[in-house]
């Protein structure tokens, strides 16, 4: 088996996982700085803005990012000149994005001492993250993962320095505040990104058909979405809890969340990577890909249940003692949500994106009573194994999916002078193959 594992793909679900538990590493270091600062409200007021800029995210460009992503490695060329001409529809989306974070975050926290200051950070941290979610799905269709890689920590790392710069030189008890200094800083990543994309050729020909694009997001909308991992949970728990619950809550998803973070970085590299081989390679591929995940997964959450009450006691402080008992529960119910990224990405790429798009939708609609009702029975841990549940459903019936015949994809494939080796099948895709 070790034979089978060996080579380039092996080293680079490594790489991804290793760039997504070094991201995970740099949030622990800010986290119990921020808790500290901030206290327990108004971390909770810090959590609600991130989980709205994500869940407005996921919900307005659900479809895009994969379309991105397979279009892109489908045709071989530079990203620019694949997606040639979606600037204009990509800017209307990061507006209409902000539109609805802030009516999310007017909602849920009218109680903040700098509610028109939160308002306008979370315009700011929601227009960040369209631009970084775009930008990295152009550079994981382009190939190159030890750019995705760097992308990726560098948007966590100019974060957590400027969280331990106000932490040291002006501590800050305002959530909002907090994030007007951070965001601007954290839009460094979004240079780097750009600066790294293939230079466009301007050749029409890799220009993506912009029907087929759009048929093969709605397709895959729902399930990119990702309902289960974008913090509905956390809005839950804060309309059915409040903010100094949802505050524990949120530091516990801190961390708790490294396999989910990990299979995250490896879910996005493996549907390009899947798009661009076809037939017994993508089947060997595939098979590679979620063995060395699924090990990977059962690791991270043994790890993390071994060492979990140590690290929030001594890094959290005495405050967020309540945070433990439902962050072990939390742990588990990561593992799930985790192993399915990897799951629904096989799955588009075997041309099932609608099916997979009516579990996730059928998962996000159970979501609300599971979460809702358990925290309302037995508070945070409630909520949690609510959470659990939905999860451990959603990989039973992608892995039933899993194994029905393939359907061709409809994802055209240009054929342009390319590196072979970001699209042949490698060596032991070959020898995989059954």
């Amino acid at each position: 088996m070790l034979a089978r594992l060996r080579g380039r793909s092996l080293g680079e679900i490594l790489s991804l996982v290793a760039a997504a538990v070094g991201a995970q590493l740099l949030t622990v270091v800010s986290a119990p700085l921020l808790a500290r600062m901030l206290g327990p409200e108004e971390r909770g007021h810090l959590a609600i803005v991130m989980m709205a800029t994500i869940l407005v995210g996921q919900f307005c460009l659900g479809g895009v990012i994969p379309t991105i992503a397979a279009f892109t490695a489908s045709a071989g060329g530079p990203a620019r000149d694949v997606m040639r001409g979606r600037g204009r529809a990509w800017v209307s989306l990061s507006v209409l994005g902000a539109v609805l974070a802030v009516g999310v975050v007017a909602l849920q926290a009218r109680g903040s001492d700098h509610y028109v200051l939160l308002l306008a950070a979370t315009v700011l941290m929601t227009t960040w993250g369209f631009w970084q979610a775009i930008l990295g799905a152009m550079l994981r269709g382009e190939g190159r993962v030890r750019d995705v890689n760097v992308f990726g920590l560098l948007g966590v790392a100019t974060y957590v320095f400027m969280v331990v710069l106000l932490f040291v030189v002006h501590p800050m008890r305002s959530a909002a505040l907090v994030l007007l200094v951070v965001v601007p800083v954290r839009g460094l990543s979004l240079l780097y990104g750009w600066r790294k994309l293939r230079r466009p050729t301007g050749d029409p020909a890799l220009r993506a058909d912009p029907a087929e694009t759009r048929a093969f997001a709605r397709r895959s909308y729902v399930s990119g979405i990702n309902g289960l991992n974008l913090g509905l949970d956390v809005l839950i728990v804060g309309f059915v809890l409040g903010a100094v619950q949802v505050g524990y809550y949120a530091t516990a998803v801190t961390v708790t969340n490294v396999a989910a973070l990990a299979l995250a970085n490896v879910a996005g590299m493996l549907l390009p990577r899947l798009t661009a081989v076809s037939g017994a390679a993508r089947a060997a591929r595939l098979r590679r890909w979620l063995l060395v995940s699924a090990a990977l997964d059962l690791l991270i959450t043994l790890g993390l249940e071994a060492v979990i009450s140590p690290v929030m006691r001594i890094l959290m402080g005495p405050e967020f003692i309540p945070a433990i008992p439902p962050a072990r529960l939390m742990i588990l119910a990561w593992g799930l949500l985790a192993f399915r990224l990897v799951l629904t990405a096989g799955v588009q790429a075997r041309g099932h994106a609608g099916t997979a798009s009516s579990i996730e939708l059928l998962c996000a609609v159970l979501l609300v009573p599971a979460v809702g009702g358990g925290a309302l029975l037995a508070d945070l841990e409630g909520a949690v194994v609510g959470l659990a549940a939905v999860g451990a459903l959603s990989c039973v019936l992608l892995a039933l999916l899993l194994r029905r015949p393939e359907r061709p994809v409809s994802v055209p494939t240009v054929t342009p002078p390319v590196d072979p080796d970001l699209t042949a099948p490698s060596e032991e895709d070959t020898h995989a193959a059954p």
